[in-house]
């Protein structure tokens, strides 16, 4: 499958609405999202396929010496095709380009998926965050990496 990767704008909006919503990862709602879509120290971006569809989308929190990656997410059917290790390979080329030297990110300890994507990237689990998880109270591994 052909995609790119582009900074997110509003035009994605209700197709990056959609997706979470579809894969039940309502982590905002759409007006917040439409806000964070402006805001200067949130940046999206968006793999869109051919038909120029959005399957993927990551969201990072531009920090004062730091990157916080607030979530990834892929379509069900655009899993397993590496849309989200291309989505961290390009903010780890951003992070590069503007001289940022750490990443970071929290995951669910049960996304066995997630945590061997970002193992494979060399994040390093730094911390447990004890009942990060509003919906169900679960831990949050803490993830950094160093560029």
């Amino acid at each position: 499958m052909n995609y790119k990767i582009f900074k997110a704008t509003t035009n994605e909006l209700d197709d990056m609405y959609e997706i979470q919503k579809d894969e039940n990862h309502l982590l905002i709602s759409y007006n917040l999202l439409k806000s964070d879509l402006q805001n200067k120290n949130k940046l999206y971006f968006v793999t869109k396929d051919e038909n120029n569809k959005v399957n993927a989308f990551i969201c990072i929190s531009m920090l004062i010496d730091h990157i916080d990656i607030d979530y990834i997410i892929v379509k069900k059917e655009f899993r397993n095709l590496k849309i989200a290790a291309s989505l961290l390979n390009y903010v780890i080329s951003y992070c590069k380009s503007k001289k940022i030297n750490k990443l970071f990110i929290e995951v669910r300890t049960s996304n066995t998926a997630a945590i061997k994507l970002y193992e494979k990237f060399n994040f390093e689990n730094i911390a447990v965050r004890k009942n990060y998880y509003p919906d169900n109270s679960e831990d949050a591994f803490v993830y950094m990496l160093k560029i």
